[in-house]
């Protein structure tokens, strides 16, 4: 006679109150979330340093940020490197980017001045991204299961794990310090929001438009201010005043970003158009990213033209962007205007069939973002 066996599942009540548990001074649940970024990082530094070893690296862009990080720290230069001479006289990096952030990244280099330094600090940079996510999940969506869920999700999806193994980039920052930025905006501490914004736009100049559509996102969320302000003539809240200062600060360091170089670092003049890459816009009559919106604009038919140009490849990016979070994102898709200035630039791009990987997979930024209406960020954020 067959006996009966009931398996008893332990309910989210009981698993959440043992992730709640304190075990040598700390929560079972972050316990577990450190050694899973522990564990990404660690993986992920073994394969990208193996990579290195078997010469699948490049001279852009790791060998650029170890050359300019060397000559800083043992060569009596200011981030100098050999690599674009032609187009950057000056040889310092910040002709071409502003990135601020590589002062920190330098304590790093000095101490380990190897390029498997960059290597191993970029992949725990991107796996440190998984914290604010689970802060973000545990706080806003249903306590600490929910949070370590998204926060694997986090860590294994395709397009973060691409970004990690391809040499590395400053924007490797970019998940960390943005996601920090919207939990403190979720919880209206603005001064550490401000804090996380400004860290973000130290990475690199272009992410002053990232940072302005964060401003517009602020914005639409507290739309019902500015009607009740319209109605009423109410003063302007706060959460209105720090959307239109976030706006204001993305375009005023952008202008700061454009001066200092060309005050300081300016490019060479015979190859502006390269440095700015107009060709890659041609098709749309544009002749640098910032005429990219007045072009699509005045010239309509060029930007369908545009648009469809390798429009397979554009449509298969779009399903390996989407497809792996079962286009979930479209969601709250207003969680989705950060993304707007780099979805509007790539989908322009005249060399899609050339920089697909490298244009379209680079900015680690977009895919956390692409997580956030999992979260039902319509009605939280």
């Amino acid at each position: 006679m067959r006996m009966k066996t009931n398996i008893a599942f332990p309910s989210l009540e009981t698993c959440e109150e043992w992730l709640s548990i304190k075990t040598y001074k700390m929560e079972r649940s972050r316990i577990i979330l450190c050694s899973t970024i522990i564990l990404y990082g660690l993986l992920f530094s073994v394969l990208t340093i193996f990579r290195f070893y078997a010469f699948r690296t490049r001279a852009w862009d790791l060998g650029i940020f170890t050359q300019s990080l060397w000559t800083t720290a043992y060569a009596g230069k200011f981030l100098y490197h050999t690599c674009e001479l032609f187009i950057n006289p000056s040889g310092v990096f910040f002709g071409v980017h502003f990135s601020p952030i590589l002062f920190f990244v330098l304590p790093f280099y000095w101490a380990i001045p190897r390029p498997e330094t960059l290597l191993v600090l970029q992949s725990f940079a991107i796996g440190s991204a998984a914290i604010p996510i689970y802060k973000l999940a545990k706080e806003c969506a249903g306590g600490r299961i929910v949070g370590l869920v998204f926060a694997v999700a986090y860590l294994l999806y395709p397009a973060i794990q691409y970004v990690n193994m391809y040499d590395f980039h400053v924007q490797a920052f970019l998940p960390l310090f943005f996601t920090f930025a919207i939990y403190y905006a979720t919880k209206e501490d603005w001064s550490k929001y401000f804090v996380f914004i400004r860290f973000s736009l130290m990475c690199e100049e272009h992410v002053a438009f990232i940072v302005f559509f964060v401003g517009a996102y602020l914005a639409w969320k507290y739309r019902s201010q500015a009607i009740s302000i319209i109605k009423s003539r109410e003063r302007p809240k706060t959460g209105l005043v720090i959307a239109f200062a976030t706006m204001i600060i993305g375009v005023v360091w952008y202008w700061f970003t454009l001066w200092q170089r060309d005050t300081f670092f300016p490019t060479n003049p015979v190859t502006i158009e390269e440095f700015l890459g107009s060709g890659n816009f041609a098709i749309l009559g544009a002749k640098s990213p910032l005429e990219v919106p007045i072009a699509a604009i005045l010239h309509p038919l060029n930007a369908i033209q545009a648009l469809t140009y390798d429009g397979q490849a554009k449509l298969l990016y779009l399903l390996l962007l989407f497809g792996p979070l079962a286009f979930y994102s479209i969601k709250a898709p207003s969680v989705l205007i950060p993304t707007i200035s780099w979805f509007g630039f790539s989908f322009f791009h005249r060399r899609w069939h050339i920089m697909f990987w490298v244009i379209s997979m680079k900015p680690t930024w977009l895919h956390s973002f692409l997580l956030l209406p999992y979260l039902d960020c319509g009605r939280i954020l």
